[in-house]
């Protein structure tokens, strides 16, 4: 039988691992898309999520500039993700600025909304 304690700590240590990682990803997202929005002249993002309980997705992303005017989201290729296996660095694969910025709609929808 399987000694609550235990489990709970295990429990604990993966989410604190998790959450390490999750927020390593929020940071280097954060640290790739920034930029590259101000140079497309993008002073806002909004990100419409469709969906309640445990399921939703992410429907559109609107991208505007200061005057509110609608812009095209560019498709930008942003530096890949760091992973956390270091003999697997070469292995990450490039993102594109929108699906970046849908990992970061993700990320913190699962940060502030659980």
């Amino acid at each position: 039988m399987t000694d609550f304690k235990v489990a709970l700590a295990e429990f604990s240590a993966r989410q604190a691992e998790r959450e390490a990682k999750a927020q390593i990803e929020l940071q280097h997202l954060k640290l790739a898309v920034i930029p590259a929005l101000r140079q497309a002249g993008i002073a806002k993002v909004e990100i419409r999520f469709d969906g309640s309980g445990d399921s939703g997705a992410v429907e559109e992303i609107v991208c505007l500039d200061a005057a509110d005017s609608a812009l095209a989201c560019p498709e930008k290729v942003l530096d890949p993700i760091p992973n956390d296996r270091p003999d697997e660095a070469d292995l990450a694969d490039p993102v594109l600025l929108p699906a970046a910025l849908e990992s970061l709609a993700y990320l913190a929808l699962e940060r502030h909304h659980p």
